[in-house]
């Protein structure tokens, strides 16, 4: 919950060092990787925003890779590379 009270004031370096401490704790935690791939996809389109492409793929990468089902990562990564 504080995670996502975090990514709603615009707090996404905040919500997602909380989720990485919450997946520290809890590896498995299923919910806690989708939300942390929310959070990691909004911040790479924030990136991909502000012309940093590079910086904006990792996000999507690493969102894919905590929920490879995120198809908003996936079609913003594809975007990102210009495919």
């Amino acid at each position: 919950n504080l995670a996502t009270a975090l990514a709603k004031a615009g707090k996404l370096d905040d919500a997602v060092d909380n989720l990485r401490r919450v997946l520290a704790d809890s590896p498995e935690d299923a919910a806690a990787k989708r939300r942390l791939a929310e959070v990691l996809t909004l911040r790479g389109m924030l990136l991909l925003r502000d012309g940093k492409r590079d910086e904006a793929v990792a996000q999507f990468d690493e969102a894919l890779r905590l929920d490879p089902s995120d198809e908003e990562a996936r079609k913003n990564r594809e975007q990102a590379l210009g495919h």
